[in-house]
């Protein structure tokens, strides 16, 4: 098991985010696009700021039509789709295209056609992107057709991704999500969450401290696992306790799929594993996997 993943500062000081919150994050290539959320003003913004990860750069792209906040992006054939984050069904979601740096004019309205007040996941499948709600609703768009179709069948149970500090992702078309010390992905055909076999040792890792999950990340076709730990403050007789750093856990994990009697079964290996201090200055909120 190879342990060289590490945690490294980025030195220069104009690498920074806008000072925004609620704002949607999306990698592309070597680019974190971050869209929307709330400015200093405490006002939903149309900013998108873009963060070129191999230069340490940043720049503005263009606006977008619509003011967003908690908006929910993905990214789809050259495209990047951002959805939610206003009330105006009309215009609930929006489309930026990549090549030409530019937003497409026509708006796209919501899958009820009203204000679509509800929690919400966005994720991409194949060729279309996926609406799952609080509601157990299911939704499905198709760029092709220009249209939400109601999907009255199907995806059973794929509204866990909703709860709350749930972290989930999706690889080579499946999804993949975290529960109670496990790793499960999300079986279609049958549709049931079935565990990845094989880490158990990993999940004995995290049995044994308190710990918040962070992120799924899908790492060049592998799946990284970060979580936070907290130690226990460690007691000391009539002196203030000391409270250790918390640290920033990675695990890369090999996934192989293999087909059975029964039909698919994915298990894991894990192939590095490592833990990074984490300066009291700094709260770890999320992360994303880029191309450098």
């Amino acid at each position: 098991m190879k342990t060289e993943l590490r945690l490294a500062p980025v030195k220069d000081s104009s690498f920074q985010l806008r000072a925004r919150s609620k704002e949607a994050n999306l990698a592309v290539g070597s680019e974190i696009y971050q869209i929307g959320g709330i400015n200093k003003q405490g006002k939903r913004s149309r900013s998108v700021c873009v963060l070129d990860c191999r230069s340490h750069t940043q720049r503005r792209a263009p606006r977008m039509r619509v003011a967003r906040e908690c908006a929910k992006a993905c990214l789809l054939d050259g495209s990047i789709y951002v959805m939610g984050g206003t009330r105006k069904c009309e215009s609930w979601g929006e489309v930026f295209d990549l090549k030409s740096q530019t937003w497409k004019k026509e708006l796209l309205p919501s899958p009820t056609g009203d204000g679509f007040d509800c929690k919400f996941q966005l994720l991409v499948l194949g060729a279309k992107i996926y609406v799952i709600t609080e509601h157990n609703n299911k939704y499905a768009y198709d760029p092709k057709q220009g249209r939400w179709l109601l999907l009255e069948m199907g995806f059973t149970g794929l509204e866990w991704i909703l709860e709350i500090c749930g972290v989930w992702c999706v690889l080579d078309n499946l999804v993949f999500k975290e529960f109670s010390d496990d790793l499960f992905w999300y079986d279609v055909s049958c549709e049931k969450w079935v565990i990845v076999e094989g880490l158990e040792a990993l999940c004995d890792t995290k049995f044994c401290c308190c710990y918040r999950m962070i992120q799924l990340v899908n790492y060049g076709g592998k799946l990284v696992i970060v979580w936070l730990v907290t130690p226990q403050p460690v007691l000391r007789r009539n002196k203030p306790p000391v409270i250790p750093e918390e640290k920033t856990c990675f695990a890369v994990i090999r996934l192989e799929k293999r087909l059975t009697s029964s039909g698919l079964a994915i298990s894991g290996e894990i192939e590095r594993l490592s833990f990074s201090l984490v300066h009291g200055s700094y709260t770890p909120l999320t992360c994303l996997s880029v191309l450098l």
